[in-house]
């Protein structure tokens, strides 16, 4: 049978309809470009707020090198080459992200433009010329992370499973054999998927940063437990009236209870228990009396270690009794923070040094305050940003003392949404569609639970689907089915209960590997 002849007005039609079949496959879905916009957001606070830990512990590393320049002059000076090292790959990312427009995105902007989120023209022209082959600035950015890896690799305290890590997050290995790795990672990619991939790429810098200067003290530290901590120390009182009966108390400094150790006093061998020697003094007569003798362990290399010891006492005929100033000092410490949180019961402890027993009280000027004994109180904040605690006392003389001290109140900071502990990690598709979704708060002081009760999950060429309770839908389990290595799966909008009142979770990234 003969093909029947279009009529040109059929012939529009259908070209028409290709058009249109063209168009849509060449328009990212706005969904996907906001979530990834979302995702890149959220690597940049996470890069930031690792920033500021890492300047504290640089700060406290600093004060111990002044402190004590012996133990800890050597460490800070090794911190601080590698803050330097993180800092200038860090800058120098921050540089290509300008130059492709990063400051033009703002995702909280009603009028965003999804064609600058969409457009790759701007890396493609940086990283790439015809046929997709790597410009001379790709090839040093390549270089960057080459050479960045090789330095963390090279640092001595980085060893096993850390030097694992360290290969995986800074390899530049294409996964296909056709392709390199920028090809893979970044032509023709969406803009707003190339700046999410050099925002993670620098959360792992500021990660491993951390973790290395970290070790360095951590190893530090265990150095000096080995070699310098063990010393005797003795316990007794340095005076005592005749007669009356008294103890005193031998052991090795920093001990442990499974330490082989023993312990001879003027010449006499005394028995040891979980590493303290136990024995009573002798108070028949006045004068100055000495405990001296020798203290020996056996380290972890089968060798008996020993220090010799001397310190003196005085049994007294009569003990004059001293006579307590009528000072008191105050104070008022937060069991667990420099702050107190909304919602919570905040732990509270109040004390005043020199006032009589059972007369130092703890007031609020707001919220509720429930006295636990003890001096101890627990805390629920009210309305307003601050809270004063007043703290009051009476001294042996009858006069009251009393001190104030103002405090920050803040509300439970949002939850971190998590799959196996972490917000961004890369999975088989075999694993993706088994997931548990978790809303937890990471380095937080207080113990909250929250258990998540729905969550949305968007993968490239779908719409985005919903989830109830933390694990995955079916229609997604079938959706994973079809990804490919490099591809993302984007789970937000995560809403979590808990005992206090929290925000909706932080999204989670899961790369398929």
């Amino acid at each position: 049978m003969a093909k029947a002849k279009l009529s040109p007005r059929q012939k529009m039609i259908n070209l028409m309809y290709l058009i249109f079949i063209a168009m849509m496959a060449m328009n990212v879905d706005r969904e996907v470009l906001r979530s990834f916009g979302n995702t890149n957001a959220t690597l940049e606070d996470v890069v930031g707020q690792t920033t500021e830990a890492n300047k504290s512990f640089y700060n406290g590393l600093e004060k111990k090198a002044q402190d004590d320049p012996e133990r800890y002059a050597s460490v800070y000076e090794k911190s601080q080459e590698v803050k330097t090292k993180a800092d200038e790959f860090i800058a120098y990312i921050d540089g290509i992200k300008s130059e492709i427009g990063a400051n033009e995105i703002d995702m909280a902007s009603e009028d965003l433009d999804y064609k600058v989120l969409e457009s790759s023209e701007k890396l493609d022209k940086l990283f790439f010329k015809g046929g997709g082959k790597p410009t001379d600035k790709a090839l040093e950015f390549e270089a960057k992370v080459n050479e960045f890896r090789t330095y963390l690799l090279s640092v001595p305290t980085l060893k096993g499973e850390d030097k694992s890590r360290v290969e995986k997050f800074f390899s530049t290995t294409p996964t296909k054999k056709n392709k390199t790795w920028l090809n893979e990672t970044f032509f023709e990619q969406p803009n707003v998927a190339s700046l999410t991939n050099l925002s993670l790429l620098e959360t792992n810098v500021r990660n491993e940063e951390s973790k290395i200067v970290s070790s360095m003290l951590a190893t530090k530290l265990i150095q000096d437990v080995e070699l310098n901590s063990f010393e005797p120390i003795v316990i007794a009182p340095s005076t005592i009236k005749q007669g009356d009966p008294a103890s005193a108390k031998i052991l090795l400094g920093a001990y442990d209870s499974s330490i082989q150790s023993s312990v001879v006093v003027n010449g006499v061998s005394r028995p040891m228990k979980n590493g303290v020697a136990e024995f009573e003094l002798g108070t028949g007569s006045v004068g100055y009396k000495t405990i001296s003798g020798e203290i020996s362990y056996v380290n972890g290399a089968g060798k008996t270690i020993s220090y010799p010891f001397n310190q003196k006492y005085y049994v007294a005929g009569e003990i004059i009794e001293q006579k307590i100033p009528d000072i008191a000092y105050g104070a008022v410490t937060a069991d667990k923070m420099n702050v107190v949180y909304r919602g919570l019961n905040n732990p509270m402890s109040a004390t005043m040094s020199g006032a009589k027993d059972g007369t130092v009280k703890l007031t609020a000027s707001s919220g509720s305050l429930s006295p636990k004994g003890g001096g101890k109180y627990m805390y629920k904040p009210g309305a307003g940003k601050t809270v004063t605690f007043t703290v009051s006392g009476t001294t042996p003389k009858g006069k009251t003392v009393t001190e104030k001290v103002t405090y920050r109140i803040k509300n439970v900071p949002k939850p971190q949404g998590m799959v196996r502990g972490e917000s961004a990690l890369a999975l088989p598709v075999s694993s993706i569609g088994k997931v548990t979704v978790e809303a937890g708060f990471p380095n937080f002081l207080f113990d909250i639970k929250a258990n998540v009760t729905s969550f949305k999950v968007k993968v490239p060429g779908k719409l985005t689907m919903n989830c109830s309770g933390n694990r995955m839908s079916a229609e997604a389990k079938a959706a994973f089915g079809k990804l490919r290595r490099g591809q993302t799966v984007q789970i937000f909008d995560i809403k979590a209960t808990s005992t206090v009142p929290i925000k909706n979770a932080t999204p989670i990234v899961i790369t398929v590997k």
